[in-house]
C-alpha cells in the first residue's frame, strides 16, 4: 500500500486561498490570515514555515540534491477526514466539490499497513474526488507513487498558475497482484514543465480509491534561484536589464507609448510609483503573463526571463498592499434603485413596485451597484420620503390583512405572516393601539433591516406611534400610528443600507443574516426571503447553501440576474439609444428593436434557468426567435409574435450572442458597421480585457471616412497607416473585421458597395480565419479566457467592487472548479458563494492597509 507523490511546489494556507501564479515568489504563496477554526496558517506562522522551506531547499542544493521528498506519516490523524493539510510548504485539498452528493469534500489518511507507510493520502466523498497539491514557485518535475484499487484508471495532471494543462500522465488500470499476499502493486506517474503550480491526481469511479504515501518534487531552476539567491528580487541587477531589454523602446523617453512609462530611476522609485499606482504594475503582470506584451514583432523574453520579471512584480504589490487574502469589501452600501424597488415588492408582498422618483445610479466596472458611487446626496433623502409615501399608499390599497387578531382578556393573539394590518372598525384604548403597533412593528422590522432587531430600536419607532395616536387618535381601519412607523422605518438607514460589522481582528465568516443577504441582493437584487429567514433563525443557511443557491436560481425572482446582471454586462440598455439610419436601414423600427433586446435576455435566462455551460454564450446552436426576428435573420418556419426556441442547425450565419442582432446593432453607427466598436466590446464584455482608449488627437474615423472611398475594412486599413492607430488596432481590428458580413442591423450580407466582403484576419496571437464561422470557432477555443472574464464580471457584480490584485487567486480557484463542473452556470454561482470573497471579512484594520498607505 506504498504511494509516492513527488512534487517540486508548495503552498502556505488552504486551497481555498492557493497561490498567486506559478511564478509568484514563495513569500507571496504564504500570505494567508485565516479565521480561527479554519485550515490555513496565520501570517506569523506561513513566514516560520518559509524559513523552514528556504532552509530546506538551501540545505538541499548545499548538498547537491535535486528533489525534496512528502510523506505522509501523520498517525495521528490516521483514518480521519481533514479540509486540507500542509506538509514542507505543500498543500493538499480536495480539487473540487462533490458533484453527485452535498457531503462535503475532504482528504481522508488512511490507516496504517504492513506494506505500506502511516497516513497514506486519498480524497473521497461518496464519488471520489481529485486531490490537488499546490507550491509557492514553480517546480520542473513532480513523481507520484501510487497504489489503488485494482482495475482503477490513474490520471496525474500539472498545471501552471493561471490553471492551463502543462503536461499528464496516466494508467489505463491500477495493476493488480498476481498472488494472494503479495505485496500491493506500486507504480509511478511523473509529469515535467518549466512552470508547474499544483498537480491534480484523479481516476476512481465510485466504490474505489486512489492513494499516495509520498510525494517527490523538484524546483524549477529559475525558482530555485530566486528563492536561494534573493530574499527579494534585485531590481537593478535582475530587473531593470530586462525592463531596458523588452519595455522601454515603447514604454519609456518623454512620449511613452499610451502615456505609460516603464522607466524607474531606481528600487524607491519602483516603490513611489507602485504606492501611487499599483493596478500598473497588475497590468504589466497580466500582459506578460498572457504574452501580449512585448507585442508579437518585438524580441520575445524567454520563460526564466518572464519568471523574473512576475516574481519580481509579485514581490513588490505584495509590499506594498500587505498580506490580504482578498480585496477590499465595503461595510455599507446603498440599495440601488432597482434593488429599492424589489425590496419594497417583496417586503409587502406587492406583486410589482416601481422606484420611478428615485434618482439612476452611477455606473463604475461597468455595474450600477458599485458600493463606492452609491452615494446618498439631500436630494436622494428628499426622494426616499417621497417613494415611502408612495409605499405606504400603495399599502394602504393592496396589503394583506390579518384575520389573527382577536382581543382576549386585554391580549392580541400573534399576527399571521405577511403583512400584518389588523382590522377592526372600532375605537379601542391608546395603550391597546401601542400594543398593536409595536407588535406589527416586531414582525416588520427584522424583515426590512435583514437582521434582528434589539427592543430600543423598536422603542424609538414607537415615538412615532405615539405622537400619531395623541395628535388624532384612530381606529385601526386606518392605522396612521402603525404607517408612521412604517414610514420612518422605509427612511432609517438599517433599511436603505445594507451594513454588515467587521470582525474585531483578522479575517472571519459574516453572520448568516448578512450572507442572506448577500446571497439575496446577487441571485434577486432583492432581500432574502420567508425561507432564508426561517433559515437564518436556526443558524443552518450554511448547512444548506447549496440547496438554497439552487432554489433561489430556479425562482421567477432570479430573472433579475438576467434584467440586471446580463443587461449591464452586455451592455444592452445602448439598444435603446441607437437611431440606424431609416433611409439605409428602413426595415428597422421600435418593433424590431424590442424583438432584438427580447432575444438576448430569453436566450441569457436560458443559460441561468436550465443550468447550461456558460460556453453557449459564445457557441450555441440554438436561439429565440419570433416570426419578424426570423425574418430578419433569413430563417424559414417561424409564424407569429411568439418567441420560442429555435435549433439554428447547420445555419453557419448565426451562434453564440456574438451573432445576435442587439449586440451587431449597437455596437455599430448609424451609417455603417464599426469594426472597431464591435471589437472593443469582444475585448471588454466576452474577455474584460479592454484596449487602452484612444489618444485624445486621433481624429475619429468618420473624419476621415467623409474623403475615403471603398468598404470599412479599406477604411480601416487607411486609419492604420497612422503610426500612432497602428498598435491599437492590430490588436481591435481582427475582432471586428470578422463580423463584416453583417451589416449595421445584423442582417447578413456578403457585398459592401457592390465589392465582395472580406472577413478574414489574424488575432493577435496569431490564429487566422477566413470567415465569420471560423473566427466563431477560433473564440470558442478561448474557453479558458471567457470563463475567467465572466467569473470577474459577476464577482464585481456580487461584490460591488472592482477587482483587487488580491482577489486574483481566488479567481484563478473560481475558474479551477467551474471548469471541474462542465462549465454549468450553476457552478460559476456556487464556486463565487462558497468562495471566501463571498463568506468573509476583514477587519476595518487590514482593509484600509492599501488606503493608507495610497
Amino acid at each position: 500500500m506504498k504511494q509516492v507523490i513527488s512534487n517540486q511546489h508548495s503552498v502556505f494556507g488552504s486551497e481555498r486561498d492557493g497561490v498567486r501564479s506559478a511564478s509568484r515568489s514563495a513569500a507571496a504563496g504564504l500570505r494567508h490570515s485565516r479565521a480561527p477554526g479554519k485550515s490555513g496558517l496565520h501570517p506569523r506562522q506561513s513566514f516560520f514555515v518559509i524559513f523552514v522551506f528556504l532552509l530546506l531547499v538551501s540545505t538541499c542544493f548545499a548538498f547537491g540534491q535535486s528533489e525534496v521528498v512528502v510523506d505522509f506519516e501523520k498517525a495521528e490523524i490516521t483514518g480521519r477526514w481533514v479540509d486540507s493539510w500542509e506538509e514542507k510548504g505543500v498543500v493538499f485539498t480536495p480539487a473540487h466539490a462533490p458533484t453527485r452528493n452535498k457531503a462535503k469534500a475532504r482528504l481522508m489518511f488512511f490507516p496504517h499497513i504492513s506494506s505500506g507507510r502511516k497516513g497514506i493520502l486519498s480524497a473521497m466523498a461518496t464519488d471520489p474526488i481529485p486531490v490537488r497539491a499546490r507550491f509557492p514557485t514553480n517546480v520542473s518535475s513532480v513523481t507520484i507513487t501510487f497504489w489503488g484499487s485494482t482495475g482503477c484508471p490513474a490520471h496525474l495532471e500539472a498545471y501552471d498558475g493561471d490553471g492551463k494543462l502543462v503536461d499528464k500522465a496516466s494508467v489505463d488500470a491500477v495493476p493488480s497482484r498476481k498472488a494472494p499476499g503479495d505485496p500491493i502493486p506500486i507504480f509511478e506517474l511523473t509529469v515535467k514543465g518549466t512552470n508547474i503550480a499544483y498537480i491534480e491526481f484523479s481516476g476512481p469511479r465510485a466504490g474505489e480509491f486512489l492513494a499516495a504515501d509520498e510525494l517527490r518534487f523538484r524546483l524549477a531552476k529559475v525558482a530555485a534561484s530566486a528563492i536561494i539567491k534573493l530574499a527579494r528580487t534585485d531590481f537593478k541587477a535582475a530587473v531593470a536589464p530586462l525592463l531596458e531589454k523588452y519595455c522601454t523602446d515603447c514604454h519609456g523617453g518623454e512620449a511613452p507609448k499610451n502615456d505609460v512609462s516603464l522607466e524607474f530611476a531606481d528600487a524607491r522609485d519602483v516603490e513611489r510609483r507602485l504606492l501611487k499606482d499599483y493596478r500598473l504594475f497588475e497590468h504589466m503582470a497580466d500582459r506578460i503573463r498572457s504574452g501580449k506584451m512585448p507585442p508579437k514583432k518585438k524580441a520575445q523574453p524567454n520563460e526564466a526571463e518572464k519568471n523574473v520579471l512576475l516574481t519580481w512584480i509579485d514581490q513588490e504589490l505584495v509590499a506594498a498592499l500587505g498580506s490580504r487574502p482578498f480585496g477590499q469589501v465595503a461595510r455599507v452600501r446603498r440599495l440601488t434603485k432597482v434593488e429599492y424597488a424589489n425590496t419594497i415588492r417583496d417586503l409587502f408582498y406587492f406583486d410589482d413596485f416601481k422606484a420611478e422618483d428615485l434618482p439612476p445610479d452611477d455606473i463604475g466596472y461597468g455595474f450600477d451597484n458599485i458600493a463606492d458611487l452609491l452615494t446618498v446626496s439631500s436630494g436622494h433623502l428628499e426622494q426616499y420620503l417621497s417613494t415611502a409615501e408612495k409605499v405606504i399608499a400603495q399599502l394602504d390599497k393592496t396589503a394583506k390583512v390579518s384575520r389573527n387578531w382577536a382581543e382576549k382578556d386585554g391580549t392580541y393573539s400573534e399576527p399571521d405572516s405577511g403583512v400584518f394590518l389588523p382590522i377592526r372598525d372600532v375605537k379601542l384604548g391608546f395603550n391597546n393601539n401601542q400594543v398593536r403597533v409595536r407588535m406589527v412593528l416586531e414582525k416588520f422590522l427584522p424583515r426590512a433591516y435583514r437582521r434582528p432587531v434589539a427592543p430600543e430600536e423598536i422603542d424609538r419607532l414607537m415615538e412615532f406611534a405615539r405622537l400619531s395616536l395623541a395628535q388624532e387618535g384612530e381606529s385601526f381601519i386606518r392605522p396612521k400610528s402603525a404607517y408612521a412607523t412604517l414610514r420612518a422605518a422605509l427612511s432609517s438607514p438599517y433599511f436603505l443600507y445594507r451594513i454588515e460589522q467587521d470582525p474585531p481582528e483578522g479575517i472571519a465568516p459574516i453572520n448568516e443574516h448578512e450572507l442572506a443577504s448577500r446571497l439575496s441582493y446577487f441571485l434577486w437584487s432583492s432581500m432574502p426571503d420567508d425561507e432564508l429567514f426561517s433559515l437564518v433563525k436556526t443558524n443552518q443557511l450554511r448547512a444548506h447553501q447549496e440547496e438554497q443557491v439552487r432554489r433561489m436560481l430556479k425562482d421567477r425572482k432570479a430573472r433579475a440576474l438576467t434584467e440586471n446582471f446580463a443587461e449591464q454586462w452586455l451592455h444592452l440598455s445602448g439598444l435603446r439609444k441607437v437611431a440606424p439610419d431609416p433611409k439605409l436601414y428602413p426595415d428597422f423600427n421600435e418593433q424590431l428593436r424590442h424583438d432584438m433586446r427580447e432575444e438576448t435576455r430569453r436566450f441569457v435566462a436560458h443559460v441561468i434557468e436550465e443550468d447550461r455551460s456558460i460556453m453557449e454564450f459564445l457557441n450555441a446552436d440554438y436561439t429565440f426567435l419570433n416570426e419578424r426576428l426570423a425574418q430578419h435573420y433569413g430563417i424559414e418556419g417561424v409564424s407569429g409574435d411568439e418567441f420560442r426556441k429555435v435549433q439554428l442547425g447547420k445555419q453557419r450565419q448565426r451562434g453564440g450572442l456574438l451573432t445576435h442582432a442587439s449586440i451587431l446593432t449597437l455596437t455599430s453607427p448609424p451609417t455603417r458597421t464599426s469594426p472597431v466598436k464591435r471589437g472593443v466590446w469582444v475585448l471588454e464584455t466576452l474577455f474584460n480585457d479592454p484596449p487602452s482608449p484612444p489618444p485624445a488627437d486621433v481624429p475619429p474615423l468618420e473624419t476621415e471616412g467623409a474623403v475615403l472611398t471603398g468598404t470599412v475594412r479599406q477604411v480601416m486599413e487607411k486609419h492604420r497607416e497612422n503610426a500612432q492607430c497602428a498598435g491599437c488596432h492590430s490588436r481591435i481590428d481582427p475582432y471586428g473585421l470578422a463580423l463584416e458580413n453583417y451589416n449595421a442591423i445584423g442582417v447578413w450580407r456578403t457585398k459592401e458597395r457592390d465589392q465582395k466582403i472580406d472577413s478574414s484576419g489574424t488575432l493577435p496571437d496569431g490564429a487566422a480565419y477566413q470567415n465569420a464561422a471560423e473566427f466563431r470557432a477560433l473564440l470558442n477555443d478561448k474557453r479558458a479566457e471567457f470563463r475567467k472574464a465572466l467569473v470577474e464580471q459577476l464577482l464585481i457584480y456580487a461584490q460591488g467592487r472592482g477587482l483587487e490584485y488580491a482577489d486574483h487567486r481566488a479567481v484563478r480557484e473560481i475558474c479551477s472548479n467551474v471548469e471541474h463542473h462542465d462549465d454549468r452556470f450553476s457552478a460559476v454561482i456556487l464556486a463565487i458563494v462558497e468562495s471566501d470573497l463571498f463568506q468573509e471579512r476583514q477587519a476595518k484594520e487590514e482593509q484600509n492597509t492599501q488606503a493608507k498607505r495610497n
